[in-house]
């Protein structure tokens, strides 16, 4: 009985956390309030508090399920390549996948610039800390990393893709012509790993510690 309990308390927990990043994710901080999500969630705010002490815990929560999630993929992966070449074929593979809403790989960065917008003075430091955590187990226990170099180079790689998501969106919005997502992302890992088109990085060197460039490529064969 006991495991039975335990189950629908962590149904709940988690259906009250996908509520709130939903919210966040179609309306902004503005809509993620308690009573919008719990009336999504079909629950009293009563309930919601037996879960969450604010509706920020309940986003942070959903974040780093999200997280789990990406580093358990990104595990395997890192098995294959390198880990930066790991994280490109990661974030290629969840572009591709059709994946839309809340769960695409563009939301988990929609949803972290949300949390931290809320309550910077009273909950930003806690939650950027909690993110943090989250990140380092992922580097350090999926990938394995050590040194600051390849630290750096991993969460470049993966914040070009973020911002090649954020410029076609943009561009997309205001009726511009742009690439598709996909190109725009080659393109983003290609001046990360050191230019495009044969040009240098802003640095004028590498912008890939040596121990890292130099492994073997496994990644899909259609990238740059």
């Amino acid at each position: 009985m006991t495991g039975i309990r335990e189950t629908k308390k962590a149904t709940t927990r988690a259906a009250l956390a996908r509520c709130t990043a939903e919210l966040a994710y179609e309306q902004g901080v503005e809509g993620m309030t308690v009573a919008a999500i719990t009336a999504a969630a079909g629950v009293s705010q009563r309930t919601f508090h037996n879960y969450f002490d604010s509706r920020e815990q309940a986003l942070l929560t959903f974040i780093e399920s999200s997280m789990e999630k990406l580093g358990a993929k990104l595990a395997v992966l890192a098995g294959e390549s390198d880990p930066v070449t790991a994280v490109e074929q990661l974030v290629i593979d969840e572009v591709t996948s059709g994946t839309v809403g809340v769960d695409s790989f563009f939301a988990l960065d929609r949803l972290t610039r949300a949390l931290l917008s809320t309550n910077p003075a009273d909950a930003g430091e806690h939650q950027l800390a909690a993110l943090r955590d989250a990140v380092d187990r992922i580097l350090t226990e999926q990938l394995g990393l050590t040194s600051f170099e390849e630290v750096v180079a991993v969460h470049a790689i993966l914040h070009s893709g973020f911002v090649a998501l954020i410029y076609h969106e943009f561009e997309t919005r205001h009726g511009r012509a742009v690439d598709d997502p996909l190109s725009l992302i080659r393109r983003a890992f290609a001046v990360v790993r050191g230019g495009v088109d044969g040009t240098s990085a802003p640095s004028g060197g590498q912008a890939l510690p040596s121990s890292l460039s130099t492994r073997p490529r496994t990644v899909d064969p259609s990238m740059p």
